[in-house]
């Protein structure tokens, strides 16, 4: 998430080439439990990240519609003043 707080673009690329997953913490953990962490389009969004960065993370597999503590990217971004 740090490369995310700093919108930095040729770091989240990296990340992502090396194989972070960009959807991580959309599925439930096999306990049951729900997720413990916020996917990283979220976080972009509500860290008022650059489109470019979105794009790259949809790109690389993040998923627009997916959940995260109840709401989606795109509210998050609404939310967060993100345009």
């Amino acid at each position: 998430p740090r490369a995310l707080d700093f919108d930095d673009y040729e770091a989240v690329r990296l990340l992502l080439e090396a194989g972070a997953d960009p959807d991580e913490g959309i599925a439930p953990d096999p306990s049951g439990a729900p997720p413990r962490a916020v996917p990283a389009l979220h976080q972009a969004a509500r860290r008022m990240c650059s489109g470019r960065i979105a794009q790259l993370l949809l790109d690389h597999g993040a998923t627009p519609t997916a959940e995260a503590l109840g709401h989606t990217p795109w509210a998050f971004a609404r939310v967060y003043g993100n345009r």
